[in-house]
């Protein structure tokens, strides 16, 4: 997806709706690794995170700042802990979009991974980095067949 496209998503709260609700949004960063998060329709989120041996199951929601832009807020269970920041979670953390939440194919529709099921298909490593592609490969996906959001007139 084109810079101008991302950065419209993150700026305009009912394409950052249209884009998250229902589907996978995959991140990489240097300090966690590959982290991958389905955000169901009712309000669950379900992440993927490097070294763990299970989901973390959690809530999302969208709220919009007086400025209009979106910002994203997750609540994790009091027993879940963010081993970069050193937090366990508990209350709801909310942060503002950069607009690279929505460059390239980092939305994928759907849930292919079923991580709404609770199971993570395969253990990542810390600070690994695999893309979608690779993991549908390896969990016997065709990665031709995973569908991603690469324009706004897709949501």
């Amino acid at each position: 997806m084109a810079m101008e496209s991302s950065s419209r998503i993150s700026r305009d709260p009912e394409l950052t709706r249209r884009a998250m609700t229902g589907n996978t949004l995959s991140d990489f960063s240097s300090l966690h690794g590959s982290q991958y998060t389905f955000h169901a329709e009712n309000g669950q989120t379900f992440l993927w995170y490097p070294g763990n041996s299970k989901i973390v199951k959690g809530q999302w929601k969208l709220l919009v700042q007086d400025d209009g832009k979106p910002v994203r807020c997750y609540k994790y269970s009091s027993n879940s802990y963010n081993p970069v920041t050193g937090l366990r979670s508990g209350p709801w953390r909310c942060v503002q979009f950069s607009g690279s939440e929505f460059q390239g194919s980092r939305i994928i529709v759907g849930d292919p991974f079923e991580l709404a099921s609770g199971r993570i298909p395969f253990r990542m490593q810390k600070l690994e980095h695999i893309p979608p592609r690779e993991i549908a490969e390896r969990i016997g996906i065709r990665p031709e067949n995973l569908k991603t959001i690469t324009s706004v007139g897709q949501l």
